[in-house]
């Protein structure tokens, strides 16, 4: 009975970890509303071969609500390091990545967004 618990514990534990890497490596889109629906935050892996430098990073849209593009930005954090992305309020996208660290993206009264660093007291 002991092996039988064993053998389930590691098969659960290698999926969870393929999983993990298949989600890590895909060209998965992450698509979340704001707060008050009135903007979509659409975050993929840049896979455009355009510009090397920034092939495999996380980059975003801003869509408004005829899912017209607002905006659109390049993070510079990979997709292959840890990263999470999502409203902070209903006007600012917050990005906290283990290889660039944390940064907001805040639309200003000029309409336009602009990037502030967490390191920057703002």
């Amino acid at each position: 009975m002991k092996r039988l618990w064993f053998l389930i514990f590691v098969l659960v534990g290698a999926l969870l970890v393929w999983g993990g890497l298949v989600l890590r490596n895909s060209n998965a889109v992450l698509v979340v509303a704001s707060p008050d629906k009135s903007l979509t935050l659409v975050a993929r892996a840049n896979t455009s071969p355009a510009d090397p430098t920034k092939y495999g990073c996380i980059a975003f849209d801003v869509l408004d609500k005829n899912g017209q593009l607002v905006d659109h930005h390049q993070t510079g954090a990979s997709r292959y390091m840890r990263w999470s992305i999502f409203w902070w309020g209903k006007s600012t996208i917050r990005l906290d990545s283990s290889d660039v660290g944390t940064y907001y993206w805040a639309r200003g009264s000029d309409g336009k967004w602009h990037v502030q660093s967490d390191k920057v007291n703002w």
